[in-house]
């Protein structure tokens, strides 16, 4: 049965993204509500129990970085419908190969990361389109870099989007996803029973001390609150 109802969402989230594609335009505001309506139909169409804490912290009228564990593909509608304020994704490269949700991710601008590269200026170009979407709308990413397929701990999060956020002193705001069960179909993962999100306080990177923290130890820091929040939930 959980194999049947697993396939039943994988078919019917392929239904609704086809379905809500027409109303995508060059307005990213428009986009993004688009994208929220989806996720609210995919969340929906996975009959679950989906749960929103600490929503009042992502209600900032500045910029902000909210920063993710990442379990699966679930996990881009759940911050989508949690996050009301329109901003981009760090998304990987290859999404844009996946002709049912490269055109969403392409509408609300989002930042595409080649994780695979070597080249010192991609790299480079990599991070200047990420500080300027975090300086200017925000940015939702998952700094994990991968996908843990619920399998083992939260890995180490990775520096990039947190130079922009030091460089900036731009809001952080360290946020859990917890999937209560899951049915694994290859690699979707489709969660069962309840998801979570959890959104903790803000935090600026002038707040933490009078010595400015690097990037690497702002994504520690930032690593060890969402693990907290786990613990905690």
């Amino acid at each position: 049965m959980a194999y049947v109802n697993s396939l039943y969402f994988t078919l019917n989230a392929i239904r609704i993204f086809n379905h809500y594609k027409k109303y995508l335009n060059d307005d990213m505001n428009n986009n993004y509500r688009i994208c929220q309506i989806l996720s609210e139909d995919i969340i929906r169409s996975a009959k679950i129990n989906y749960i929103v804490e600490g929503k009042d912290n992502v209600s900032l009228d500045e910029p902000f970085l909210v920063a993710s564990n990442h379990v699966g593909f679930f996990d881009i509608a759940a911050l989508c419908c949690a996050v009301d304020k329109p901003m981009p994704f760090a998304a990987a490269k290859e999404l844009m190969e996946n002709k049912i949700i490269n055109k969403y991710i392409e509408s609300i601008h989002s930042v595409l990361i080649d994780r695979e590269t070597e080249d010192v200026k991609a790299m480079k170009d990599q991070l200047e389109l990420m500080e300027k979407a975090i300086s200017t709308t925000g940015l939702l990413l998952f700094p994990e870099g991968e996908c843990s397929y619920g399998e083992g701990d939260i890995k180490e999060f990775k520096k990039g989007g947190f130079i922009a956020a030091r460089k900036n002193d731009i809001s952080i705001v360290p946020t859990y996803i917890d999937y209560k069960k899951f049915k694994r179909m290859g690699r979707l993962i489709v969660p069962q029973e309840e998801v979570k999100v959890i959104f903790d306080k803000p935090f600026k990177p002038s707040d933490l001390s009078e010595k400015r923290k690097s990037a690497l130890e702002l994504a520690q820091i930032t690593r060890k609150k969402v693990l907290d929040l786990r613990n905690k939930y």
